[in-house]
């Protein structure tokens, strides 16, 4: 039932969970996890019966590759992304383990390695995401803890006189980047007040599930300490967080919360009152497997997000859902109105542009 849920084949998910839940002696534990997957199967065809009216495609082979690339991020022109396709000729383990360093695409050009050594030869250089005045670049560096799991911690550098980034980049205090665990995943963004905050994704022992959105208040060089975001966290995994700083809406990804399956992105607008209830964002921008890293332009009719959908390119013919690709989400007018009012399923046709060749991780 579980993978034919995650195929989008919800319809014979739920005979298979129901076939399950019938079954004498079984688990009450996993009959009420079965009964609870048919409802996430009846809420993700409801979501799909109401499908919303936007655009949605796959950036070119200028910048995808059959590896994964992710965290999209549009500055003025100009598309920063990370990209885990990059060798570490030093690695000692057989095979070699991947990398991922972070590129800059104009207009759909190839990708570019951000320049002066800005990535890491040996380690992963991923996440990126600017201050309000874009003279800082906040950015994660990660290392492999053995042959699959990898930890991370959170930098930033400044533009020197000459509007460079800096050569060397400054660690977070260990407040943020607390031993032996991973700090991934920045985002800036503004409260009402006019201070700057970071969020950022934490699996430390005090957080409500396993992977949580935190903040922390920015003041010059000094950070206070870290909070973690009750409000939307979930005994699970919640993750790439991006304000939207026109709405006040806070978008991210969720494995957690009823959806169509995998990582599904939801978002949830901050008022005076304090956080409004989350909304999932709707079909055809989530599916059955991992949709994330969303975000926006600042012109508010372009977003970006991240997924190994169908269709992304693949390493194996036999997983292609290996690896995420990055696509871009063209917002009708109507979608962009309902952005700030929170529906909880929007009332917005689809056209999902087929790939050149049709060949498609978290990084934590």
């Amino acid at each position: 039932g579980e993978v034919q849920k995650s195929m989008g084949k919800y319809e014979a998910a739920m005979k298979s969970f129901d076939k399950y839940i019938k079954l004498p002696g079984a688990a009450t534990t996993y009959k009420s996890e079965a009964t609870t997957q048919v409802e996430s199967c009846n809420y993700a065809l409801a979501i799909m019966d109401d499908a919303d009216q936007i655009t949605i495609k796959q950036l070119n082979k200028r910048v995808n590759t059959p590896y994964s690339e992710f965290g999209p991020l549009m500055i003025n022109d100009t598309l920063y992304y990370s990209s885990f396709r990059f060798k570490n000729k030093d690695d000692e383990n057989d095979p070699p383990r991947r990398i991922t360093k972070v590129l800059t695409t104009i207009r759909g050009s190839k990708g570019r390695l951000l320049p002066r050594k800005f990535n890491d030869a040996k380690l992963h250089t991923a996440h990126t995401t600017f201050s309000t005045d874009q003279k800082r670049i906040y950015y994660t560096v990660c290392k492999y803890l053995n042959a699959s799991e990898i930890q991370c911690e959170l930098y930033y550098r400044e533009k020197d006189s000459r509007k460079r980034w800096a050569i060397k980049g400054v660690k977070l205090p260990e407040s943020i980047n607390q031993k032996g665990t991973t700090a991934t995943q920045p985002c800036i963004a503004k409260d009402a007040s006019g201070k700057e905050l970071l969020y950022f994704v934490s699996d430390r022992a005090s957080g409500v599930g396993g992977l949580d959105i935190w903040y922390t208040e920015i003041d010059g060089e000094k950070f206070k300490s870290p909070v973690n975001l009750t409000a939307l966290n979930t005994t699970g995994n919640d993750i790439t967080p991006f304000w939207h700083q026109p709405s006040s809406v806070l978008y991210f990804s969720s494995d957690h919360r009823k959806g169509m399956g995998g990582y599904d992105i939801y978002k949830s607008q901050y008022s005076e009152d304090g956080w409004l209830d989350v909304a999932h964002t709707g079909y055809p921008l989530n599916s059955s497997y991992n949709d994330l890293y969303y975000t926006m332009g600042a012109d508010s009719t372009t977003a970006y997000f991240a997924s190994n959908r169908l269709g992304s390119y693949y390493l194996d013919k036999n997983n292609k859902s290996c690896c995420n690709d990055i696509y871009t989400v063209l917002l009708t007018e109507e979608k962009k109105d309902t952005l700030i009012e929170e529906p909880l399923l929007d009332s917005l046709i689809v056209t999902i542009e087929e790939p050149i060749d049709p060949i498609p991780v978290v990084l934590n």
